[in-house]
């Protein structure tokens, strides 16, 4: 282990296609292109709630020590799996909506609504 904790940017989910959900994340230390360095997965074991679901997931994270962060300092993201395209975890219809709650609950990032405008970077 390189550095003294180990870190995730956020939480990915994919969908059962019927109203369950399994919860996954990817953690690493501080080791970037070093020798030694590590890194891991953490995944629930059965399909559930989506808020269960996370709820597990970062809690068991948290318990492990493992920190969530987001890229470059930002806060942490809540992914759908393959972001929602995923042909063997189909998302349901309103994908976006359902993590776009999830994510306000939690005070973490995620897509924004397919009905509203890609913000544009003004240089």
């Amino acid at each position: 282990m390189i550095g003294n904790t180990y870190w995730s940017t956020g939480i990915s989910v994919r969908s059962d296609g019927h109203g369950k959900w399994a919860a996954f994340l990817r953690f690493q230390d501080d080791g970037f292109a070093e020798d030694g360095a590590t890194e891991g997965w953490l995944t629930t074991r059965y399909f559930e709630p989506l808020a269960q679901a996370i709820d597990t997931i970062k809690a068991d994270a948290e318990k492990l020590g493992i920190q969530f962060r987001g890229t470059i300092g930002e806060i942490p993201f809540l992914w759908g799996e393959q972001d929602g395209e995923s042909k063997e975890w189909p998302m349901p219809v309103n994908w976006r909506e359902l993590l776009q709650e999830q994510a306000r609950r939690l005070g973490w990032s995620t897509y924004l609504p397919l009905d509203k405008p890609t913000p544009t970077v003004v240089k």
